[in-house]
């Protein structure tokens, strides 16, 4: 076996990565104290036979409670946004709030529930299904809303050029002009490319494991995405 030297390149190249790694870190500290997270747990997963998504276990933990994790370290507080029907339990008192979207309904009803809701500048929003999602994954967003100038009403990444609605960035003071928007006919998607500021998902974000290359904003939405996270487990 032949030993390779590191030489000056890879003391560079390392020096980088953990350079980009600690401005990651610091963009996600710097707007934690001007976020909130809002965590979207109100879908009755028809396509799953009606299994609540933040239910499903990965791991060892249930989605909700990786995503409420997740967002104890972006924001100041945490907001479930679900269905009267369709609530799931806090045992460990992730929640700062619980929201109700029952009369709007949708996607973007629950955003706007949020959205009225929160104290703070900008607010995280996920959909409760995304098992692969890390802070690491989001410092380009919080760096991206950090720069924004007072007219980007939001910031979400983008794959194959379609904004990402349900892992983004949204400035609370929107919701008006957001409900506005929805009624007259427009999505959340086209809001984000016409108001906000887009990120293309950078290739070396993608995961590999157990023979799948998956973006982090994989989620679940038919039977066989949970054939794929039970592979990830095995």
């Amino acid at each position: 076996m032949t030993v390779r030297q590191l030489g000056p390149q890879d003391e560079q190249a390392s020096s980088q990565v953990q350079q980009t790694s600690s401005q990651v870190q610091q963009a996600v500290n710097d707007l934690k104290a001007h976020a909130e997270v809002a965590i979207l747990c109100g879908g009755l997963g028809k396509r799953l036979g009606g299994v609540q998504k933040g239910a499903i276990v990965h791991q060892g933990s249930r989605l909700i409670d990786r995503l409420s994790l997740l967002g104890q370290q972006l924001g100041t507080r945490i907001l479930w946004v679900e269905k009267t029907s369709n609530l799931l339990p806090d045992p460990y008192g992730f929640v700062d709030q619980r929201l109700t979207d029952d009369a709007l309904g949708g996607m973007a009803g629950a955003i706007i529930t949020a959205l009225k809701a929160s104290k703070s500048e900008w607010l995280w929003v996920f959909a409760c299904d995304l098992p692969l999602l890390e802070v690491h994954h989001l410092g380009s967003l919080a760096q991206q809303a950090l720069n924004a100038v007072n007219s980007c009403q939001g910031c979400a990444f983008t794959e194959k050029g379609r904004p990402q609605p349900l892992s983004a960035l949204w400035r609370t003071n929107c919701h008006e002009e957001l409900s506005q928007y929805i009624q007259n006919g427009g999505s959340l998607s086209r809001f984000l490319s016409t108001h906000g500021a887009l990120i293309p998902l950078e290739p070396g974000n993608m995961i590999k494991r157990q023979g799948f290359t998956l973006s982090p904003l994989f989620n679940l939405n038919t039977p066989d995405d949970l054939q794929v996270l039970k592979r990830l487990q095995s």
